[in-house]
C-alpha cells in the first residue's frame, strides 16, 4: 500500500533524529509532520479500493501522529551538530508537495542531515 510506505518512510524519519523539543525544532518537525498527515489523509481519501472501515482506523491512526512524534523528541540534543541540519531538514520537508513526499523526493537539506549524522 501507498500509504503505508509514506507512513513508514515519515516515522523512520521523525524517530531517527532524536532531537530536542525547542522552539525552532519543534516549529520544524511540527510543520513536517502537519504536512506528511494531510498527504496521508488526502491519499487514503482517494483511494477508491480502501474498504471503509481501513481508511476509518488509518484516519484515526493519523489522528495523535504529531503529538506522538513530538513527545519522541524530549530526549535533548545528543550531538549539538546535529540540530542546525536537523531543523533544516524538517523545513525543506513541510515545503515538500504531496506528490514529492509520496514519490520518496530527498530534499539536500535532508540529504545534509543524514550526511552530517552518520558516525566517523
Amino acid at each position: 500500500m501507498r500509504i503505508m510506505k509514506i507512513l513508514m518512510s515519515s516515522l523512520l524519519l521523525f524517530f531517527t533524529v532524536q532531537a530536542s523539543a525547542s522552539d525552532a525544532f519543534a516549529e520544524a518537525s511540527g510543520a513536517a509532520c502537519i504536512k506528511m498527515k494531510a498527504c496521508a489523509l488526502e491519499e487514503i481519501r482517494n483511494d477508491s479500493s480502501m474498504p471503509p472501515e481501513t481508511k476509518a482506523m488509518m484516519t484515526k491512526m493519523l489522528d495523535g501522529m504529531c503529538a506522538q512524534m513530538q513527545s519522541a523528541f524530549n530526549n535533548g540534543l545528543t550531538d549539538h551538530k546535529l540540530y542546525e541540519p536537523a531543523v533544516a531538514c524538517m523545513n525543506s520537508m513541510a515545503k515538500l508537495s504531496c506528490a514529492q513526499i509520496k514519490n520518496g523526493a530527498e530534499t539536500a537539506e535532508c540529504g545534509e542531515f543524514g550526511k552530517v549524522s552518520q558516525p566517523n
